[in-house]
């Protein structure tokens, strides 16, 4: 196979990035240290676009460090592809993936996960990526877990059942404060009322369509998510939880688990109490 050598500009990334293969953390810093003391020495793969540009089909974290380290070519074999809709990719970026053996178990739950979005149905998708549908069925719950802890399942280090698991006490605890919430609602009479949850966050009604177990919207959610991402910096270990303003760097709380559950400290606190 001829490898070119291609300017980083007219490299893209496609749509599904993320869901072919779990990037674990860690690595782009890896490949970063080795590209810069060693050089590209493997080239990524791409398909020609119908527009000039090139779609990469493997070595999207090999681009994702080149780019970083301001690297402005790199060698690529340029592969030609019947169809160069974002599916036909993914499915082409799929073999060249499972032939390298580099897809885990989380990998392969997201890889499924992405066809199905796209109208697949679990049999055939389950087929496509090579697992059974009752696998599939019975883990996909473990792609709501942390990141942290999938990376941790992707790596081996932590089983799928043991992950699932995990994922069952989650949703226990969260089903039993939504519980707690609803009878703290209730009417005068004494009986739960299921009309009167509202969510954590805003404060308004959860239809009921939309209530599961979940006390909150999950727009609500994700609006949330996203402010303490831009407010704070946030540093974890197993048992301990600081939290920093991002603005001025000043340790806002800090949680520690006990084994049980987590207490949490706030400089707020500590100040009343001096």
């Amino acid at each position: 196979m001829k490898v070119e050598v291609l300017p980083v500009e007219i490299l893209g990334l496609p749509e599904w990035a993320d869901d072919v293969r779990l990037r674990l953390t860690g690595v782009l810093e890896e490949l970063k240290a080795s590209i810069a003391n060693y050089g590209f020495t493997v080239p990524i793969t791409v398909v020609r676009s119908g527009e000039g540009t090139y779609v990469v089909v493997d070595g999207i974290t090999r681009l994702m460090a080149a780019r970083e380290l301001g690297i402005d070519h790199v060698p690529a074999i340029v592969l030609r592809a019947e169809k160069d809709d974002e599916v036909s990719l993914f499915r082409l970026a799929l073999r060249l993936n499972i032939a390298q053996a580099g897809m885990g178990p989380v990998s392969r739950l997201r890889a499924v996960a992405y066809l199905v979005r796209k109208g697949w149905t679990i049999e055939r998708a389950c087929s496509e990526v090579g697992v059974s549908p009752s696998w599939f069925r019975t883990y996909r719950p473990i792609l709501e877990l942390p990141r942290e802890l999938q990376e941790q399942v992707e790596r081996g280090e932590v089983s799928l059942n043991e992950a699932l698991r995990l994922k069952g006490a989650q949703a226990d605890m969260l089903t039993s404060v939504a519980d707690a919430y609803s009878a703290s609602r209730a009417s005068s009479g004494g009986k739960r009322s299921e009309r009167t949850l509202e969510c954590f966050i805003c404060g308004k009604p959860i239809k009921a369509r939309d209530r599961a177990w979940r006390p909150f919207h999950r727009s609500c959610l994700e609006i949330l998510d996203t402010i303490l991402e831009e407010c704070l910096r946030i540093e974890r270990t197993e048992n301990h939880i600081t939290a920093y303003c991002r603005r001025c760097n000043a340790p806002l709380f800090a949680a520690d688990w006990d084994g049980v559950r987590w207490t949490v400290s706030t400089t707020l606190e500590e100040r009343e109490e001096g």
